[in-house]
């Protein structure tokens, strides 16, 4: 299953990391390797950006 697959307060543990070599250097630097716990806070897969919309 992708991380882009799981839904809102999924539990696992990641067992592969897929990607060319500037995606692995960028998702691993920030500790997301095989065999780390997870669990999925929000997933806003489809969410629009809207450049209008201020920053609180």
């Amino acid at each position: 299953m992708k991380l882009t697959e799981t839904k809102a307060d999924t539990l696992g543990t990641i067992v592969r990391v897929d990607g060319d070599d500037h995606f692995l250097d960028r998702i691993t630097s920030i500790g997301m390797t095989e065999g780390t716990a997870f669990q999925t806070v929000r997933n806003d897969k489809g969410m629009k950006y809207d450049k209008k919309r201020k920053a609180a």
